[in-house]
């Protein structure tokens, strides 16, 4: 009877320490389960935020794009614009350039000497017609200073006020100085001062 009584309890105790077993395990179970469940969540998270943040920064880096070519654009139009500008504007009197075509310096001809003009960055307009950037030419033969600024040349200096660009001068035997300067249609000699180089001719 005593041994049944040992057994007895030997194996209510030996079922209460597995039950105790099991419950300790299921016990810890949910906490893993919960700790794991938070790792995977928080790992999700930062993979979406990450992934929120590329697409962030993409879209930044093409809108600086777009901004960036735009800005380009707008550049090279204004320069094209002032490119242009520049083409089409008129030739200033600083810029022209007034020579003798024919006879060349240290020519040697005959009278009368066919005398060519040329002109560079302005037109020729005859006396009396008011008109931007224009002149008519005179000519200065053998003559040491330049006409007098602010008045109209006179006798001493030959006027082609009709608009020619070339005459035929009568000269003397010798050597002799040409020299072309620019009037305006007042016959005033432009200011500054519009003249080609003084070359010397020799007259048979």
């Amino acid at each position: 009877m005593k041994k049944l009584l040992i057994l007895s309890s030997i194996s209510l105790l030996a079922t209460l320490m597995m039950t105790s077993t099991w419950a300790d395990n299921h016990a810890s179970d949910p906490a893993k389960t919960e700790a794991s469940t938070t790792a995977t969540t928080t790992e999700e998270k930062a993979k979406t935020e990450e992934t929120d943040q590329k697409a962030d920064t993409s879209e930044k880096s093409e809108t600086d794009k777009s901004v960036e070519k735009a800005d380009t654009s707008e550049k090279a139009e204004a320069d094209k614009s002032a490119d242009k500008a520049s083409e089409t504007k008129e030739p200033t009197e600083a810029a022209a350039t007034l020579y003798i075509i024919s006879p060349k310096d240290g020519d040697e001809v005959t009278s009368p000497v066919t005398v060519v003009f040329g002109l560079k960055g302005m037109g020729v307009a005859p006396a009396g017609i008011e008109k931007d950037n224009t002149g008519h030419h005179h000519l200065l033969i053998d003559q040491k200073e330049l006409p007098a600024e602010g008045i109209p040349m006179g006798a001493d200096v030959k006027h082609f006020g009709g608009g020619q660009t070339q005459a035929d001068v009568e000269l003397s035997s010798g050597e002799h100085t040409l020299q072309l300067i620019l009037g305006d249609m007042a016959h005033v000699p432009l200011s500054p001062a519009l003249t080609s180089e003084k070359i010397t001719i020799k007259v048979k």
